[in-house]
């Protein structure tokens, strides 16, 4: 059983590395194709979390108004309320004639989701390498 949790593991990180480079893709698409914009975060989402609904994540929500002037609203991937003041202006970038494919177009917000995709998959790629017998 244990032999086999290792060979799914091992499967499954190369898995994560395609969902990366996938992102990859569509950031640079959105960064060469997109339309820029500057929007305001408006408030803050609560979201209940963990296990007995205790805990609570806040997610910034941006207002921005896209190219034909209609305002539009986008929520960030991550939560962050002291970062992100109301008030802040944030860079917002999405596709032409697509709105809701909004995203912040911050430095961290770009690199962290790649990031924790290749860190996740290089540690599935590595643990059953160093613990399936030789």
């Amino acid at each position: 059983m244990k032999r086999l949790l290792l060979i799914v593991m091992l499967l499954l990180g190369p898995l994560l590395w395609v969902f990366a480079w996938r992102e990859v893709r569509a950031r640079r698409r959105l960064r060469y194709e997109g339309i820029r914009a500057v929007g305001i975060v408006v408030r803050h989402e609560r979201k209940v979390s963990g296990t007995e609904g205790t805990a609570h994540v806040y997610f910034p929500v941006v207002a921005f108004t896209d190219a034909d002037g209609a305002p539009r609203e986008c929520r960030s991937a991550y939560s962050g309320r002291r970062g992100w003041p109301v008030g802040r202006k944030v860079p917002v970038l999405y596709l032409p004639g697509t709105p809701a494919t909004a995203v912040i177009d911050i430095w961290a917000q770009r690199v962290s989701r790649v990031a924790v995709l290749v860190a996740a998959g290089m540690v599935l790629i590595a643990v059953p390498l160093i613990f399936l017998p030789g």
